[in-house]
């Protein structure tokens, strides 16, 4: 059975039609091309912060006992020895996926809050848009940043490309760049995708989603460390030296 996955980027914007949203579009779309489909690839939260979710009566975050907060506390404690300055969490913007990957993975890497005034919309829709997909379908959730990174890195792709990539000046060529790099290793790419996935940035992080789906399916992106509270949900990206075939 050829498997395959879809990649969806959360600030693609999608027009509605008279009475019909962009949403439905959105899910019909999406519908329409679930066939023989192993991941659905998420560039947006797919869990709220712990805070958000706990119905706990609520002793304030300093004496929580719960697992998510515990993790963030002893991550804010290791982090405050390398920047004493460093500010406190907050678990209900943050949630610990987040923290992960701006302390242990790229420097240059700063995932937004999911419940941050950039990211909370699009959280808000991710939610709604998981309600009505098949609950046997896999949804997960991506950091196209950090997979360009990563692949980019193990490529041998300049920084300069993979850090500008989505700039509206230099943005086009460092896509280019990198997909011509892809194409140079193996991975195809009809031609009139490539022009379209260096026009669209929106185009592009899709790609780079279903790509992080795509190395999760053979087994080329970081597992999940073993003390960390997957309750508070987890973001998938590529090993540091990612196998692409």
């Amino acid at each position: 059975m050829h498997e395959q996955v879809q990649g969806v980027s959360g600030g693609e914007k999608s027009n509605s039609h008279g009475e019909i949203s962009a949403d439905q579009i959105l899910f019909e779309t999406i519908k329409e091309n679930l066939t023989n489909t192993k991941y659905l690839c998420i560039n947006a939260p797919l869990q709220l912060p712990k805070c958000m979710r706990c119905r706990l009566k609520c002793p304030g975050f300093e004496k929580c006992k719960e697992p998510e907060i515990q993790w963030m506390w002893k991550q804010h404690k290791k982090n405050r020895k390398q920047k004493p300055r460093a500010k406190i969490f907050t678990p209900y913007t943050q949630r610990a996926c987040e923290i992960y990957i701006a302390q242990e993975t790229e420097p240059t890497v700063y995932p937004l809050e999911a419940l941050g005034a950039n990211l909370a919309p699009l959280t808000a829709r991710a939610y709604f848009l998981l309600r009505r997909l098949p609950s046997k379908l896999e949804v997960i959730e991506v950091h196209p940043r950090l997979t360009v990174l990563r692949v980019g890195q193990s490529l041998r792709v300049a920084k300069s490309h993979l850090q500008h990539y989505k700039n509206s000046l230099s943005g086009e060529e460092s896509r280019l760049v990198f997909l011509q790099t892809l194409i140079k290793h193996d991975i195809f790419i009809y031609q009139q995708d490539l022009q379209k996935l260096v026009e669209n940035p929106h185009c592009f992080d899709a790609f780079i989603a279903a790509l992080t789906g795509y190395l999760k399916f053979i087994k080329q992106c970081e597992p999940i460390p073993r003390d960390f509270p997957i309750e508070d949900g987890w973001i998938e990206f590529p090993k540091m030296h990612p196998d692409l075939l």
